[in-house]
C-alpha cells in the first residue's frame, strides 16, 4: 500500500504544473460534502494528520488517504465497510476536484489515471457537525480549555445573521447569546460552545455562526486553529 500511495503523490506533483488552477485558489476542501443522490452518504475531508496525509472519510465507513494539490485530490481507499458497494472497494483510487467554493466532483477508478467507473457531484455543508474526539486529535485542533498563542486573532470575512425563532419572538425573549467558535487553519468553524445561554435562542445562534467564514488566527507567520468569542444579538425592536 505505501508504494501505491507514493506513486499517487509523484503523479500529482508531476501534473500540478499542467493541471488547470482552481478559480479561487484560497478555497479549502476541508469540511463535509453532501452527495447529489440520497442513496449515497456524505463524506468528510480532513486536511493534515500526524503523518501528513489528507483523509476522506464517509458516513458508511470508507476511508481514503492521499494529498490535496491545487484543488485536486487522489488517494487510495484503505478501509471499507463490510457491506461496501463495488465502487468503494479496498485499493481503488478516489479522485476529487474542487469546482468552486461549494461544489466538488468525486470519482472512483481502478488506477490513478484510469477511466472513472463512478462519478458524483458533491456540495459543501455550510454547517458541519462537530468533529469527534479522534478526528480532533488527528488534525491538531485545540480543546476548548486549551490556550493557543496568536499574534492576530481570526477575522470574520462572511457573517450569517441568525433567524429569530418564532416561539422566542412571541414570548418577547431577546438578548445576547455568547458563542465560542473553534476556527481552524482554513478559516472554517469546526466546533462551538455556548458560554452565555438564552435557551430559546441558543440553537439559532449556533446554526448561524457555524456558517461564518474567517481568515484564520496567525502565530509567527503561520495560520493556527484557535477559539474565538462571538456575541449573537437578538432584538425585538
Amino acid at each position: 500500500m505505501p508504494i501505491i500511495v507514493c506513486a499517487i503523490v509523484i503523479g500529482l506533483l508531476a501534473g500540478a504544473a499542467t493541471a488547470p488552477a482552481l478559480a479561487a485558489p484560497a478555497v479549502s476542501a476541508l469540511g463535509e460534502w453532501s452527495p447529489a443522490s440520497d442513496s449515497l452518504t456524505r463524506f468528510t475531508v480532513m486536511i493534515g494528520s500526524p503523518t501528513g496525509v489528507d483523509r476522506v472519510r464517509s458516513e458508511d465507513g470508507f476511508l481514503a488517504g492521499g494529498w490535496f494539490i491545487q484543488g485536486r485530490f487522489a488517494g487510495v481507499v484503505r478501509t471499507t465497510p463490510a457491506d461496501s458497494s463495488h465502487w468503494t472497494t479496498l485499493g481503488r483510487v478516489l479522485r476529487l476536484s474542487l469546482v468552486s467554493e461549494d461544489v466538488m466532483h468525486a470519482e472512483f477508478a481502478d488506477e490513478l489515471d484510469g477511466v472513472a467507473s463512478f462519478r458524483d457531484t458533491r456540495t459543501r455543508l455550510l454547517a458541519p457537525r462537530p468533529l469527534d474526539p479522534q478526528d480532533r486529535y488527528a488534525i491538531g485542533l485545540p480543546r476548548f480549555d486549551e490556550a493557543v498563542q496568536v499574534e492576530q486573532p481570526a477575522l470574520a470575512i462572511r457573517r450569517v445573521s441568525p433567524r429569530y425563532p418564532d416561539a422566542a419572538r412571541e414570548k418577547g425573549i431577546d438578548g445576547t447569546v455568547i458563542v465560542h467558535v473553534l476556527v481552524d487553519t482554513e478559516g472554517i468553524v469546526r466546533d462551538t460552545r455556548v458560554t452565555h445561554s438564552i435557551p430559546e435562542l441558543d440553537e439559532a445562534s449556533v446554526l448561524a455562526v457555524r456558517q461564518w467564514r474567517f481568515t484564520p488566527a496567525m502565530w509567527r507567520g503561520r495560520p493556527v486553529a484557535a477559539w474565538l468569542e462571538i456575541p449573537v444579538k437578538f432584538s425585538l425592536n
